[in-house]
């Protein structure tokens, strides 16, 4: 029988890479991606809509996740920077 340290077990997962993947799965609406991109949120649903940001649709309302979120910041930091 193996012991499962309750730090790391999250049931139905697979241990600390289960949990670690859990934490970047983080959703978020169009006003918590405003804020984090210094955007209104009318232009962060308009880049969702035009595909400029990775984001999908939960009834009417679009949702994000915060990992493509900060992806899509250091992608933009890196393309400024080159500017």
């Amino acid at each position: 029988m193996r012991v499962r340290d309750s730090q790391y077990f999250v049931p139905g997962g697979d241990g600390p890479t289960r949990m670690m993947a859990d934490k970047y799965d983080i959703l978020l609406n169009s006003r918590e991606v405003a804020f984090l991109l210094d955007l209104s949120p009318d232009t962060v649903n308009e880049f969702a809509r035009r595909n400029i940001l990775p984001a999908f649709k939960k009834g009417r309302q679009w949702r994000f996740r915060k990992r493509d979120i900060a992806s899509f910041k250091r992608h933009m930091r890196g393309v400024n920077a080159a500017a």
